[in-house]
């Protein structure tokens, strides 16, 4: 049952393409260019056909509906699939689903431009030395009063190259809020 489905579908799919293909020859004038496609589509057709012929047999003899590829072969089918649109690919693959495909060219040929795969270098800022973060706390805690600016100031006074805002992700990481104002109130 399920081939006798995936073959109606197959059929609905070329007689849609058909029509469609009909419809755009209306509006080619030029004979030549008319004929050219004409035979491209005649071969395309012809190849879709031969291609269910396989894949009948091949069904047949492992006894699966559907073959199982490899990544490699799932790499070429994407790489080839990239060039169409979802309804030229729903037309013309009629195994798997447009959306397959693009998941695999996505996971096995777009992910060598990934660049936070394991071996390469990390994105964003560098990590905050631990002797920075103990040394803004230190200041932190014995000068409750000062704010980001002044211990960016005084971090830069000993010779670290840290940031105001630097400051604050440390503090705030570790939950320590520095008002200034706290001193002008009396608390």
């Amino acid at each position: 049952m399920p081939e006798r489905a995936i073959t109606e579908m197959n059929s609905k799919q070329v007689n849609e393409t058909t029509i469609r293909l009909n419809a755009f020859m209306r509006d080619v004038k030029d004979g030549n260019l008319r004929t050219i496609l004409k035979n491209m589509q005649s071969m395309l057709d012809y190849h879709a056909e031969k291609i269910r012929i396989y894949e009948e047999h091949l069904s047949e003899l492992t006894g699966k509906a559907r073959l199982e590829l490899t990544d490699s072969d799932k790499r070429r089918l994407a790489q080839k699939g990239k060039a169409l649109n979802d309804y030229l690919l729903a037309a013309v693959e009629p195994t798997w689903a447009p959306g397959t495909l693009r998941g695999w060219y996505n996971s096995l040929v777009g992910a060598k431009y990934n660049s936070v795969r394991d071996g390469q270098k990390k994105r964003g800022r560098k990590p905050i030395s631990q002797e920075i973060v103990d040394e803004v706390l230190k200041l932190a805690k014995n000068n409750p009063d000062w704010g980001y600016d002044r211990i960016a100031g005084v971090m830069k006074y000993l010779k670290y190259d840290v940031s105001a805002t630097t400051v604050r992700h440390i503090l705030d990481d570790n939950g320590i809020v520095p008002d200034p104002e706290r001193r002008l109130r009396g608390d």
